[in-house]
């Protein structure tokens, strides 16, 4: 009778899109559960040499010749089929002792906020190549200057911690792919197999051109030396590793651009108004319990130092030990197992012997640390410390542990407790749960951390914590406030303009407007038809209109000032405004000048122009009086058509200018126009009836409210 060996997995690189398992160097990977060997990996140093030269010769190219929305929208193609396939992920994650909750964690959030950072775009970024910023033209003017963000030239390099190998992957890349850079994705070895099980169904997926990701094991500092001017490195890691990176010539040198999110050691203070029995002490307690268990603790940014009252320690910690005594630590798939295991035997004494540099200064007061037996995987107990004299001590302050370990220190007042968070010598969050609104403002303004980020957590948070997510092993504060940081419309265009070069381009306004697509002062124009009539298969860059002319009355000012409500005393006292330093007589609203505008260049019947969803840069630049003519000057500036829908989006240049062609205000006109008209009855998404158009918008800010769903 034959006894079946179950051979080790070969994982392979992803190179010139091609996949192999070759190298002079070699790895093998055990499962943290049974610390039996289950892959081993193979490198060579040149790997990410080849990888870079195909990233640049073929994968950016591609990339950069598609639009903000055709690169969104692959992406959200690739976040519905990972997941219906992310049952694989979650095989290979209990390889690395993460249970469900982890996985849900990591896997279900990563693809969610890649699907979210991709509608993000969709929505807040044009369909065009590069991103316009500052407009420097000027009436008249032979010359003209636009601020551009265009795509770097290079890749962009991404080193994964070993915490979140898939959501951490997705959040590196996605960016950089929206930007236009091509991807080579270096993982922490310890959780390459669940890298390269993703990175294979994104490849499988075909919703990438070739060259835009590549998958890598070589060192860190191999592929450093193939990098240059043009290139970006996403590290995610240790500190020390970080140090490492910094200090390689090209990144010293400033030609390689550097991003990093290092480990750090977070902190929670509980506020001396918060007493046991309280919603937000059953907050804290919880919320504690699930940063030192998730992941088997070894989130980079989990809590590792607990701050108390002094007076309330003693009771606090005794409701900590006795909530994580109650913790499982089990078999990763056992549906009763709240916390699996560290993810590989070699982590989890690297976590021993940071435990025992701790332990010099601190005593552990959660029971025995209990750990598996020689080769019976890489479980341990969930470990609290406490430390009698937090202000002599060093240790707990620059140890970072990454496993299931956290430090009580007891402060005093609250400068003392403030003084204690901000000793770490590297600090990524400050979780602060009070109700008590002079501490919550004192700690937010005098606590520091490497990112700046402080979290205060009051009554309606732990309310609405405890009410909807009853589960208590997922930290409903850290999902929250993580998903926020990623995927608000602000953080994706910072997240993308981080893989962007700004170039400021000096040049005649009809050339300038060729270079970047979109319309200049000065620039060439043509009055062919009233633009509001045009689908954009008609409609050009430099359509204009010139409207007829409206005159001022003071009718006009008082209906429209009893009407809104604004009887401000320069609009409604002649003798208040002719005392103003600014007037002669009375004035028009500001606002009042806007409508008329709108009214005069609007085309009233139902055509192309579906919605008006805004206005941008308002200013009012002369003030306007009874008997003054109005007129405006409507230019097509920018067209933006949607990859995903039946209409894109058009800006308009305004300018309104009275009877001498001075300018009273300009603003741009944000529309939603069709692109064809009549629809086409093949066309997704096209409505079965015209809307008519939003004739007076907010020009004051950029809503959202008409806009369509995507």
């Amino acid at each position: 009778m034959t006894d079946h060996v179950k051979r080790p997995r070969l994982l392979q690189s992803l190179i010139s899109d091609r996949w192999g398992h070759s190298g002079d160097q070699t790895l093998t990977l055990t499962e943290a559960v049974t610390d039996q060997v289950h892959a081993v990996l193979s490198f060579a140093a040149k790997d990410g040499a080849i990888a870079v030269d195909y990233a640049r010769t073929l994968g950016g190219p591609a990339l950069r010749a598609m639009g903000f929305h055709d690169r969104a929208q692959r992406l959200r193609a690739l976040a519905r089929s990972l997941k219906d396939s992310r049952s694989v992920l979650y095989r290979e994650s209990l390889k690395i002792g993460a249970t469900r909750h982890d996985c849900q964690l990591d896997v279900d959030g990563g693809i969610g906020r890649l699907a979210a950072m991709a509608s993000q775009a969709l929505k807040s970024l044009p369909n065009a190549p590069v991103l316009h910023l500052e407009d420097g033209s000027e009436p008249g003017g032979t010359a003209g200057s636009q601020q551009i963000l265009a795509p770097l030239s290079g890749v962009a390099v991404h080193i994964t911690a070993l915490d979140s190998p898939v959501s951490g992957i997705l959040e590196q890349i996605t960016p950089a792919l929206i930007a236009g850079v091509p991807c080579i994705v270096c993982p922490d070895p310890d959780t390459a197999g669940v890298c390269e099980r993703l990175v294979k169904l994104i490849h499988e997926s075909e919703t990438l051109p070739a060259g835009a990701l590549q998958l890598i094991y070589c060192k860190p500092l191999d592929v450093l030396n193939s990098l240059t001017s043009g290139d970006a490195i996403s590290f995610a890691g240790t500190r020390y590793m970080a140090q490492q990176l910094r200090q390689h010539p090209s990144v010293a040198s400033g030609l390689v651009r550097f991003q990093s999110c290092e480990t750090g050691l977070s902190a929670a203070i509980l506020g001396s108004d918060v007493a046991p029995g309280s919603p937000e002490f059953s907050f804290f307690v919880r919320e504690i319990r699930s940063e030192m268990i998730l992941r088997s603790g070894q989130r980079r940014h989990a809590v590792r130092r607990i701050l108390l009252p002094r007076y309330r320690e003693a009771e606090v910690m005794e409701h900590l030990v006795m909530a994580l005594s109650e913790t499982v630590v089990g078999m990763p798939d056992d549906p009763v197992t709240q916390m699996g295991a560290l993810v590989s035997r070699s982590h989890m004494e690297t976590v021993q012997a940071g435990i025992g540099r701790l332990k010099q200064e601190a005593e552990v007061v959660s029971g025995a640390v209990v750990a598996a037996a020689e080769g019976g995987g890489a479980f341990l107990s969930p470990v609290l410390l406490h430390c009698n004299q937090p202000t002599r001590a060093q240790l707990i302050h620059e140890t970072f542990v990454q496993g299931p370990v956290a430090t009580v220190l007891a402060y005093d007042s609250l400068c003392d407790a403030i003084a204690l968070a901000n000793l770490a010598t590297c600090s990524r969050f400050s979780n602060v749960f009070t109700n008590d609104s002079p501490l919550a403002q004192e700690a937010a303004a005098c606590l520091t951390s490497a990112e700046g980020r402080v979290r205060i957590c009051g009554s309606d948070m732990a309310r609405d914590a405890l009410e909807l997510s009853p589960d208590p092993s997922i930290p409903r504060l850290f999902a929250a406030t993580h998903h926020s940081l990623v995927c608000g419309a602000q953080n994706i265009r910072r997240a993308v303009a981080a893989y962007m070069m700004r170039t400021e381009i000096h040049a005649p306004p009809q050339l300038l407007t060729a270079l970047t697509g979109r319309w200049v002062e000065g620039a060439e124009t043509r009055c062919n038809g009233h633009p509001f009539r045009k689908s954009l298969e008609t409609l050009r860059i430099g359509d204009q209109l010139i409207t007829a002319s409206r005159r001022i009355t003071e009718e006009d000012v008082e209906q429209f000032a009893h009407f809104t409500g604004d009887v401000f005393y320069a609009h409604m006292d002649r003798e208040a405004a002719q005392a103003h330093p600014f007037f002669d007589d009375r004035v028009a609203h500001g606002q009042l000048v806007v409508s008329f505008a709108n009214g005069l260049l609007v085309e009233p019947a139902p055509g192309p122009v579906l919605a008006n969803i805004g206005s941008d840069n308002l200013r009012f630049h002369a003030p306007v009086y009874f008997g003054d003519c109005l007129h405006v000057r409507v230019t097509c500036k920018e067209i933006s058509p949607r990859a995903s829908a039946p209409f894109g989006d058009v800006r308009w240049d305004c300018c309104v200018l009275n009877s001498c062609g001075a300018v009273v205000a300009r603003f741009d006109l944000l529309t939603l126009v069709m692109k064809s008209w009549p629809p086409l009855a093949n066309e997704t998404g096209a409505p079965s009836k015209p809307a008519p158009q939003i004739t007076t918008p907010s020009v004051t800010s950029r809503e959202q409210a008409t806009h369509p769903a995507e």
